[in-house]
């Protein structure tokens, strides 16, 4: 149910549609009255106006109080808008990758062709690598991207998260049903960057599906970086429209959600690697809302049993598309 005291709006998101589009487009202008800043305190300043931004397009989005099959059709519809959009970045990104990769090929083919034992050395690996990235650099900026559609791509990437999570959210239909969901929300993040899932997609044209983009504040050039995943924001669309639903506390449960992403970008920044950010936004959540989520014992072993299954399936997928 509702709470009586919420009541629908359409300002507040309409503020945050005006303040993405403000920043997006105007920070790299902004840029320059700002020192340069190093690339991990740029990574960081922008992850958090990200954040910022996308967790004030998805609560206004819930304000909205939208019937709970219409956040579904606009979770499909922009979900279909994404491939639209997506698919000249992601031809550009095949098509640089394919003429990167000729000179370094062709250097190894020779190599072959003259049986030169150098081709098994450490020299050949580095110098193809090498070849790659100059030619890879010097495409990128010769053809540039669009501002305008990696801007609506986002925004798209942006509204199949606040859809999706928000239709799950509604549907949840008593609050201990949040601790299977954590639990599972967890591990599949997790499963996903050990086994590789998530690094197959950051090395694939299909990131742009996937990652949000966003300017890089503090830089001397126009760079618009991969971010952070969609599904963490479809996370926090759930988490954030259950707490409202069942009066967990809604001030407190954005705070622990933002700082779980805040927590997860510095370690991912620290270490240099990919740190998930589900099993953080999941543990603060559940940890938070304890005492608030009531299970009967049937339930425990329906959800151990579902545990079971979404393991060995995972297992499986891994053993056979992954490894």
């Amino acid at each position: 149910m509702i709470p009586e005291t919420e009541a629908s709006s359409s300002r507040f998101l309409a503020v945050s549609l005006l303040f993405w589009f403000f920043l997006f487009w105007f920070l790299p202008t902004i840029n320059t009255f700002l020192p340069e800043f190093s690339k991990p305190i740029s990574f960081f300043l922008s992850s958090i106006i990200l954040i910022s931004l996308v967790f004030s397009l998805i609560i206004g989005s819930s304000k909205l109080l939208l019937h709970r099959n219409h956040y579904l059709f606009l979770g499909i519809a922009f979900l279909l808008l994404n491939f639209f959009l997506a698919k000249p970045l992601i031809n550009r990104t095949k098509a640089i990758n394919t003429i990167s990769k000729a000179p370094g090929g062709l250097m190894l083919v020779l190599l072959a062709e003259f049986n030169q034992p150098i081709l098994h050395s450490e020299w050949a690996i580095e110098a193809r690598n090498h070849y790659f990235f100059k030619f890879e650099e010097f495409l990128t900026k010769t053809f540039p991207e669009n501002t305008f559609q990696i801007l609506l791509l986002s925004l798209t990437q942006i509204f199949i998260a606040a859809g999706i999570g928000l239709w799950i959210g509604n549907g949840i239909d008593k609050p201990g049903h949040l601790i299977p969901v954590c639990i599972v929300a967890g591990l599949a993040d997790t499963w996903s960057v050990s086994a590789g899932a998530t690094s197959l997609i950051i090395r694939s044209p299909i990131i742009h599906h996937f990652l949000l983009r966003f300017p890089l504040i503090g830089s001397t050039t126009a760079e618009y970086p991969f971010l952070i995943g969609l599904t963490d924001f479809l996370f926090f669309g759930l988490f954030y429209r259950a707490s409202v639903r069942f009066s967990l506390g809604e001030k407190k449960n954005i705070f622990l959600l933002a700082l779980s992403f805040v927590i997860a970008i510095t370690a991912a920044i620290f270490c240099g690697i990919g740190i998930p950010v589900l099993p953080f936004s999941a543990g603060l959540f559940l940890i938070a809302n304890w005492t608030n989520l009531n299970l009967k014992k049937e339930e425990i072993l329906q959800i151990c049993l579902f545990l079971l299954m979404a393991g060995l399936s995972a297992f499986i997928f891994t053993k056979l598309f992954v490894n």
